[in-house]
């Protein structure tokens, strides 16, 4: 299996929007738009959104495809093909996740359904090519509209969605750079963190700074390094290692530069700052 992107790594779409299609499309109610928007930056997907009330002819979806995949009018011709190469065009994209969200499905839907048919086919054919590819990539695909044809999310599968495990961050999903003054911190024998396998099978996912947070957290080779997440400093990091009950902490290492850091060690020493800034992420 590629190191890149574990099994735990892919996410199915039902987990976002229940009313299931296949598992590569799904569909949600335009009233929900903004709780997919959410979901989808929390388990980093970029989106490309295509407009489907500017799609009823020919025109309009060759423009629209050609303005948001940034492909020449010129190359998209009639029938299947007014649909662009959505696997050629993401294999060069840096992104690990891919969502494309078709907004005012209906109108798309209704002005040409073979059109649905050819593009439905394309999201599924690029998303298959993109899993086997190298570096593999995740590409999903949602159909939004209005009711009572496109469903409302109840509010059960919104907890379950809340609920479930972002995907791990990995280094290409942030900004991280060297330590310029690192230093270790001795642990004495009230400095004790022991996580069970199952504890640190979610802590390990990391965390990536949404919003006003202020930290990034990234699993690297059993270590938790938590990276400022507007200079992509890492500030403090902590060492683990297996044994028979999970991992046990056995080494923390923090930067030396306080302006660097910008986290004080007045009143807390870097092992108490590493467990609270997990307790805050709500990694353990």
């Amino acid at each position: 299996m590629n190191p890149e992107t574990s099994a735990y790594d892919w996410l199915e779409p039902g987990i976002l929007s229940p009313t299931f299609f296949n598992p590569i499309v799904n569909a949600v109610a335009e009233e929900d738009r903004e709780f997919l928007r959410m979901q989808l930056a929390r388990h980093h997907f970029i989106e490309y959104v295509l407009p489907g009330a500017e799609m009823t002819d020919r025109h309009g979806v060759c423009r629209s495809m050609a303005a948001l995949f940034g492909v020449p009018e010129s190359a998209l011709g009639y029938g299947k093909e007014v649909i662009p190469d959505f696997a050629g065009i993401l294999r060069t994209n840096a992104a690990k996740r891919i969502a494309i969200v078709l907004e005012s499905a209906d109108r798309f839907i209704e002005a040409d359904v073979q059109r649905l048919v050819a593009l439905l086919d394309a999201v599924t054919a690029a998303s298959t090519s993109l899993r086997n590819a190298i570096p593999r990539r995740q590409l999903l695909g949602f159909l939004c509209g209005p009711g009572p044809a496109f469903s409302p999310i109840d509010e059960a599968a919104k907890r379950r969605a809340r609920a479930t495990q972002g995907i791990k961050v990995l280094p290409t999903d942030v900004t991280i750079l060297s330590w310029t003054a690192p230093r270790d911190f001795d642990l004495g024998a009230s400095h004790q963190l022991l996580l069970s396998n199952a504890d640190w099978y979610f802590a390990s996912r990391g965390h990536r700074a949404e919003g006003s947070d202020s930290w990034h957290c990234m699993e690297q080779e059993d270590r938790l390094v938590f990276i400022r997440a507007d200079t992509g400093a890492p500030a403090i990091e902590g060492v683990f290692a297996r044994v028979p009950r999970g991992m046990q902490l056995v080494g923390i290492r923090y930067e030396g530069d306080e302006a660097r850091r910008r986290i004080s060690l007045v009143g807390e020493d870097p092992f108490t700052v590493f467990r609270r800034l997990g307790q805050e992420l709500h990694l353990f």
